[in-house]
């Protein structure tokens, strides 16, 4: 995240994705100034950091996080950042626990796409519609999602759940901070929302066709890279 104008963190985490190893952030902002680098650690790693205190219950214990980074929000350089490996392992509050919503602890992890979302409501826009803090969670335990009446699916929280994503407005975080939105919007009011949600994975980018079915030909591409090269084509050439 970086220049937000807020403090921000962002964990990256390692999940499986149509059978292969994919990384996917964690990011957010939080109220207050910025650590220096050694705060700024305890927030990241510690046993009161978001991780730890939240985002470790609704991920499935497969789910590894490989890197912590802690900005603050007005330069690009992270004040705070630690890439974990076998020789360099996260800490033990660094580690998925899935136990936040109604699924054993020892299941896989759902598709990246599928995510729980965490949310608070901050107050309403212009149009007097709610305004919301939402926080999307991949790597969800596979078998957290139940049937809700005759069709519907819903994720059914824990009392471990229910107490953790409170922690993102109450204080609970290292430094007394709380989560806010980049408009530093926030709210003591964090709850589960039921319903399954999506973060689109990225699939990468489309080539344009270069072919005579996209519209353009071959002579025409020709043509604009010969006039930008100040030449001209001859007749008949």
């Amino acid at each position: 995240m970086a220049k937000t104008g807020h403090p921000n963190f962002d964990y990256v985490c390692q999940g499986q994705w149509r059978g292969m190893t994919h990384n996917f952030s964690i990011v957010g902002n939080h109220s207050g100034t910025s650590f220096g680098q050694s705060d700024a650690q305890a927030f990241m790693e510690g046993e009161d950091s978001p991780y730890a205190l939240v985002f470790a219950y609704f991920q499935a214990p497969s789910i590894v996080v490989v890197s912590s980074r802690y900005y603050d929000g007005q330069n690009s350089a992270p004040v705070f950042v630690n890439d974990y490996s076998t020789d360099n392992p996260a800490p033990a509050p660094l580690t998925a626990l899935g136990t936040g919503l109604n699924a054993s602890p020892s299941t896989n992890a759902a598709p990246l796409e599928v995510c729980c979302q965490l949310e608070s409501e901050v107050g309403l826009s212009s149009t007097s519609k709610p305004v919301y803090n939402r926080k999307f969670l991949r790597g969800v335990p596979l078998d957290s999602i139940e049937a809700a009446g005759d069709s519907a699916v819903a994720f059914v929280p824990t009392t471990l759940g229910t107490a953790a994503v409170a922690k993102l407005g109450d204080g609970s975080l290292y430094g007394s901070r709380v989560y806010i939105s980049p408009s530093a919007r926030s709210a003591n009011n964090w709850v589960i929302n039921p319903q399954v949600s999506n973060r689109q994975v990225p699939r990468g980018r489309k080539r344009k066709a270069t072919s005579s079915g996209s519209g353009v030909s071959a002579e025409s591409l020709l043509e604009k890279a010969i006039a930008l090269a100040g030449g001209t084509i001859l007749a008949g050439a």
